[in-house]
């Protein structure tokens, strides 16, 4: 994340609050990079960004926002889905096909000698 303002020259502060760890490096005197962690338990909601130098803390209301990790609902109606649900049919069909009874021819009934040929 980067930090921009004046006046920031001997940061010895960035903070965002409760529950979130910050590493930082001054890149000027305008400018700041943190790198924030977020505690897999930090409380949601608007934080206040601090930034403290020799001159004084600076406040920025309501400059960062935790908020919860949204997982996504499992859903069978995925590409995954259909692709197994059009193999399982091509192969349950295959061996229907594969396994299936053959008729045995009809018999024929002829009044005439097998001999004959007319």
């Amino acid at each position: 994340m980067v930090i921009s303002g004046s006046n920031m020259d001997g940061v010895s502060e960035v903070s965002f609050g409760a529950g979130i760890v910050v590493s930082y490096v001054a890149d000027s005197d305008t400018q700041i990079t943190a790198d924030i962690h977020i505690a897999d338990d930090a409380v949601t909601g608007i934080r206040d960004v601090v930034v403290t130098t020799p001159a004084g803390s600076h406040v920025l209301d309501g400059g960062f926002e935790v908020v919860a990790e949204s997982r996504q609902a499992f859903s069978p109606f995925t590409p995954w889905f259909w692709i197994g649900l059009i193999l399982f049919g091509a192969l349950m069909a295959f061996f229907l096909v594969a396994t299936r009874e053959k008729k045995p021819e009809p018999k024929r009934w002829s009044l005439l000698p097998p001999s004959y040929e007319g």
